[in-house]
């Protein structure tokens, strides 16, 4: 029994010593006692055997469920990665990948894919060169509207993005266009309105109508030199566009192009652009100031309509017609240049030009439109060329500081209330067969507030301003007060003069006293019309007429 216990004891001891001679602790002491059942899964980096890929899922070890060992069985566990594609190849896999549920239409002969959005609901699209070993070549009409997609990547393959293509896109906030795409069709950013900047490739040669209109938050935009049309609203109501350069390669900008670029304050026009299309920069409300180059021919109808903060603009000598309303509205415009070449001034070319105060009008000039200066508040003298055969209807209506006009001997038609409220035209040199007389209405109102009609036969007459600043006209003994540069209040008019032409101090509301003196016989139809008179000396002869 004695030497039983002794056994035991050493066997121990023995154990002991083995023990801690391996550097065993408790726990691996366990493992090595456990019976081991590997049947437990526990995603830690403590039992990964590999990383997921996009093609294989993380792989882990089972462990024992008692004392935790990593056996040699494994599981998955977790998602694949996305794939990253690099020209339609995944850098990874190596496989040609794109975003998932894109839809593709072959082409008829089988060439190309057609690509659009089908059950993607990817945010971020990618789509890939090639579907099974095809290109992958054209982005379908409207493929990609109206959805909620935020950035696009188009491959190289893709030569035409079709019209509207990804029009209404409103999180759309940038795109890639590669150098492949030769054309920007119709429509295909319209109302892109949260896309900040776009780079146009040197591939591209034609950008389409509305293309990218209404793109309200688009700051910059670079066109390169290889596009030779901008078509109709291209850019039109982009509102936060501020600059933009037009290569040489542009010959037509097209209607509309630009217009409704409020916060455009610079552009740039090469002598490439033979034609600026109708309301091409219209609603330009920042645009100081514009050059025009000696290669366009023709400023179409409205091209510069309400651009009212447009100071100066310079037409060249290859302008032949400048088109309807091609600068009304542009209120700050002070002057302007017309050259020889020009033989047209449309309708309502220069309407609304309150700042405009002379304008010179060519000898080329054979018809000056409708309204074509309406309402050219500080428009004080026209000269008028001897070419021009047609003054239209309202051409120079409510111009009502215009104090000088002369009718050359060309003009044969002058329309309906051509010169209509132009109640300080005073000074009329009217050298036509138009029998025009002062307090007409007929001819446009032309001589309506004249005094006198200056024609060959009485030009010998002559305007003065005296020192008080009375505006006469001498003719003979006849001395007729047809203005007045002075804002007294308590006027006593020259001694001198012989009648008052009508209307002269009309709604003068400064003026309450006048002194008229004897040698004035006549005193012209409502001369003191709406002014504050409170008291006045009118000589007997004039109140008997």
């Amino acid at each position: 029994m004695k030497k039983a216990k002794k056994f035991l004891v050493g066997m121990l001891a023995f154990a002991s010593v083995s023990v801690l001679a391996l550097g065993l602790t408790g726990c691996e002491m366990n493992s090595v006692m456990c019976n081991h059942i590997y049947n437990q899964e526990i995603v830690s980096e403590k039992y990964l055997k590999s990383v997921a890929t996009c093609q294989n899922k993380a792989v882990y070890y089972k462990s024992c469920n008692s004392c935790g060992k990593a056996g040699l069985e494994t599981f998955e566990y977790g998602d694949l990665l996305k794939h990253t594609p690099v020209k339609g190849v995944c850098s990874m896999c190596e496989k040609e990948v794109g975003s998932t549920g894109l839809s593709y239409q072959p082409e008829v002969t089988g060439k190309y894919y057609i690509v659009s959005i089908g059950y993607c609901e990817d945010l971020d699209i990618y789509i890939p060169e090639f579907r099974y070993n095809v290109p992958v070549a054209v982005i379908a009409r409207e493929g990609f509207a109206n959805s909620d997609i935020i950035s696009i990547t188009i491959p190289d393959s893709v030569t035409t993005i079709g019209d509207g293509a990804f029009s209404s896109c409103r999180s759309l906030t940038s795109v890639t266009i590669p150098d492949s795409v030769t054309t920007i069709g119709e429509d295909v950013f319209e109302w892109c309105d949260s896309l900040t900047s776009v780079t146009i490739p040197d591939s591209v040669t034609t950008i389409g109508e509305d293309a990218f209109s209404c793109c309200s938050s688009l700051t910059s935009v670079t066109i390169p030199n290889s596009v030779t049309t901008i078509g109709d609203g291209a850019f039109s109501g982009c509102s936060n566009l501020t600059s933009v350069t037009i290569p040489d390669s542009v010959m037509t900008i097209g209607d509309g192009a630009f217009s409704g670029c409020s916060n455009l304050t610079s552009v740039t026009i090469p002598d490439s652009v033979t034609t600026i299309g109708d309301s091409a920069f219209s609603g330009c409300s920042n645009l100081t100031s514009v050059t025009i180059p000696d290669s366009v021919t023709t400023i179409g109808d409205g091209a510069f309509s309400g651009c009212s903060n447009l100071t100066s603009v310079t037409i060249p000598d290859s302008v032949t017609t400048i088109g309807d309303s091609a600068f009304s509205g542009c209120s700050n415009l002070t002057s302007v240049t017309i050259p020889d070449s020009v033989t047209t001034i449309g309708d309502g070319a220069f309407r609304g030009c309150d700042s405009l105060e002379s304008v010179t009008i060519p000898d080329s000039v054979t018809t000056i439109g409708s309204s074509a200066f309406y309402s050219c508040d500080s428009l004080t003298s026209a000269t008028i060329g001897n070419s021009v055969t047609t003054i239209g209807d309202y051409a120079f209506a409510y111009c009502d500081n215009l104090k000088r006009i002369t009718i050359p001997n060309s003009v044969t038609t002058i329309g309906d209330c051509a010169f209509y409220e132009c109640y300080r035209l005073t000074e009329v040199y009217n050298k036509s067969s138009l029998a025009i007389t002062a307090g007409n209405r007929g001819y446009g109102y032309v001589g309506y507030y004249a005094t006198h009609v200056v024609t060959e036969e009485n030009e010998r007459g002559t305007f003065t301003t005296n020192k008080n600043g009375y505006i006469i006209y001498t003719n003979g003994n006849d001395k007729v007060l047809v203005g007045y540069t002075s804002e007294e209040t308590e006027l006593t008019l020259p001694s001198d003069i012989t009648w008052i032409k009508p209307y002269v101090f009309y709604n003068c509301d400064s003026l309450t006293s006048v002194t008229i003196p004897d040698s004035v016989t006549t005193i012209g139809d409502e001369a003191f019309y709406g002014c504050p008179i409170q008291t006045a000396t009118i000589p007997a002869i004039a109140c008997k007429s």
